[in-house]
């Protein structure tokens, strides 16, 4: 079952970092950094602990992690944003 699971779960990522961008067409480096973190997590998570919580905690972790340095990369590249 799991197996089956797998390509469903790449398609859905996959579609989630295409949806970061802005309105303008630029990136959001803040979105794209929390999915990859939560993905990177979750799959740190599961190894790390082999169950259902840990791999949960693995993407809140991974999520706010990315969220904060996709931030960081976001106010570097537009000098008038507010940070």
């Amino acid at each position: 079952m799991i197996r089956a699971l797998t390509p469903v779960a790449i398609a859905i990522a996959m579609l989630g970092l295409a949806a970061c961008t802005n309105a303008d067409g630029t990136r959001n480096n803040q979105m794209t950094g929390a999915t990859v973190g939560a993905l990177g997590g979750a799959a740190a998570g599961n190894l790390i602990g082999g169950d259902s919580r840990s791999t949960l905690i693995g993407a809140g972790v991974g999520a706010a992690g990315g969220a904060l340095l996709g931030r960081q990369q976001d106010c570097r590249q537009d000098p008038n944003a507010v940070c």
